[in-house]
């Protein structure tokens, strides 16, 4: 049986919490890297001995740019919404691992939005995070 003291001693390896970032304002941005880093923090201060990290996914979409029909735009948009993110979870006080961002997928795909066809770039890059 265990005890309320040996919950709070109890040792974890790692200690992972993981947020989902899409392309909106800085200062929304901030407040979700905010809230992951003061939970990475939470988690350091109940067990010293565990490895705490954060996993941060970059998640993009936009709508595609039809009347100019160059998708590459919105690739590119994609790469600079990752340096962007990068430079805001430095702000937040938190460092990105050595392999920094990586692209889970990055591709354009077909679909059919309400009443309107169209194309749209769904992108997901990863980073893990630690304080």
């Amino acid at each position: 049986m265990t005890t309320d003291a040996d919950q709070k001693t109890r040792r974890y390896p790692d200690i992972g919490e993981f947020k989902s970032i899409e392309n909106v304002a800085d200062s929304t941005i901030d407040i979700a890297l905010a809230d992951l880093a003061r939970q990475m923090q939470g988690h350091q201060k109940h067990h010293a001995n565990a490895h705490v990290f954060g996993v941060v996914f970059a998640v993009w979409q936009a709508e595609t740019a039809r009347r100019t029909n160059d998708p590459n735009s919105v690739i590119e948009a994609f790469d600079e919404f990752k340096h962007r993110l990068a430079a805001r979870i430095a702000a937040a006080g938190l460092k990105i691992a050595p392999a920094g961002f990586r692209n889970i997928f990055d591709k354009l795909n077909t679909g059919a939005a309400p009443r309107t066809p169209t194309n749209f770039l769904r992108s997901l890059a990863v980073a893990m995070v630690e304080l």
